[in-house]
């Protein structure tokens, strides 16, 4: 139940991060907007004939009762957003395994001890409730921006977490709680930025309150209006800036950095300010790329914009079981490598370039240089950054 979960959490945050979801959204509000001027311009010219004088005007009581807006207008618009559905829904569905295929990490899907079964089923899940969330979106009962206590009146004067245990045994009574600076807002869920957290953290008291009234495990025996009910008595852990979180937004540029996607790591979008580890981490998955593809100003440039990013994680900031700090001079020691490993590799292919045959073979000196970005680059890293031998480092590399 805990890797489907957190396959779900990462399918939903996968898809809220990308210009996908936003792009379809859009597009279903936009055929939608056309459908209903459409239907509206066919509705007035029905009523144009009918308060004509030929048909006796509005006052002669002869438009019959089934011209009216609902019938002739919303009813149509409805019935033709299945015909929307069906050009979209192949758009969310069937990108769910291809991405898996084109960005190489089906394999590690596979291996992640989650059976085939749970795998489908966390992707069913997800495409069915984005699609879900795109009729509502699509009949205007729902938008990104709307505040969620708009749906969960309960829920909108939850405060953030400062001190407290709520009366738990060993814990002082009531929640010592500040209020946010906006609205908790329906995109907060997705991207999970909303402050409701996870019992298995073991960071405050609140985790022991979601432990403690079984909402992290779903688990409570008064259904779901119970487990919104509990929610609205315990604060918020954290509001627009997930620590826990932090840094996992990451993790698919290291998977793409294993693989040797560098096109697809510099065409990823900026992660947002209240994510900082995660930033950090960007600057270093974009500078080893550049410096992949023998482009060492660029690589230089975002060293720069890492370093610079850094200054702004707090020390006490964690990722995962590490210290964020920790992470984030790992990262800096193997991007420092990788520029050091640029400078001497560019150098070398152009030559070879010069005086071979053509430029296939060059490249593919260059990309066994750049071979160490898969598993062994961390050593050559180390050693490199260290100040240890280039000898040695080149041997870690061989």
């Amino acid at each position: 139940m805990i890797r489907f979960r957190a396959l779900v959490k990462k399918e939903l945050a996968t898809l809220f991060a990308s210009p996908l979801a936003y792009l379809a959204l859009t597009l279903v509000m936009l055929v939608t907007a056309l459908i209903f001027f459409d239907y509206l311009r066919i509705y007035n010219q029905i009523l144009f004939l009918y308060s004509s004088n030929t048909m006796g005007g509005f006052e002669s009581g002869t438009i019959p009762d089934h011209i009216n807006v609902r019938d002739s207008v919303f009813f149509p618009v409805l019935e033709n957003l299945g015909i929307t559905l069906i050009a979209l829904i192949p758009v969310i569905t069937m990108r769910v395994f291809a991405e898996e295929r084109a960005r190489g990490t089906d394999e590690l899907l596979l291996t992640a001890g989650i059976t085939p079964g749970q795998i489908v089923l966390g992707k069913f899940a997800v495409a069915f409730a984005f699609v879900a969330l795109m009729m509502l979106v699509e009949e205007g009962k729902v938008a990104l921006d709307d505040p969620v206590h708009r749906f969960i009146p309960s829920w909108r004067n939850l405060g953030v977490y400062v001190g407290g245990g709520g009366g738990l045994p060993g814990t002082p009574p009531g929640w010592l709680t500040k209020p946010t600076d906006a609205p908790m807002r329906m995109i907060d869920l997705l991207r999970h930025t909303s402050g409701l957290t996870y019992g298995f953290q073991n960071r405050t008291n609140v985790d022991a309150a979601y432990r403690a009234l079984k909402i992290d495990t779903f688990a409570r025996d008064d259904g779901l209006q119970g487990f919104v009910d509990a929610l609205a008595d315990i604060p918020l852990e954290f509001f627009r800036a997930n620590a826990f979180a932090d840094g996992f937004m990451a993790m698919p540029l290291e998977v793409l950095m294993r693989f040797g996607r560098w096109d697809e790591i510099l065409a990823e979008p900026a992660f947002p300010e209240f994510v900082p580890i995660s930033r950090s981490l960007q600057h270093y998955a974009r500078g080893v790329a550049f410096a992949a593809k023998d482009r060492v100003p660029e690589a230089e440039h975002e060293l720069q914009a890492f370093l610079e990013a850094r200054t702004r994680v707090a020390k006490e900031a964690s990722f995962g079981n590490n210290s964020g700090s920790d992470v984030l001079d790992v990262a800096e020691h193997v991007l420092r490598s990788m520029l050091q490993l640029a400078r001497q590799i560019a150098p070398m292919t152009l030559r070879l370039r010069e005086r071979s045959a053509g430029w296939a073979k060059a490249r593919a000196f260059a990309d066994a240089g750049f071979e160490l970005a898969g598993a062994r680059w961390g050593w050559s890293a180390t050693a490199m950054s260290a100040g240890r031998s280039r000898a040695r480092a080149a041997r870690a590399c061989r």
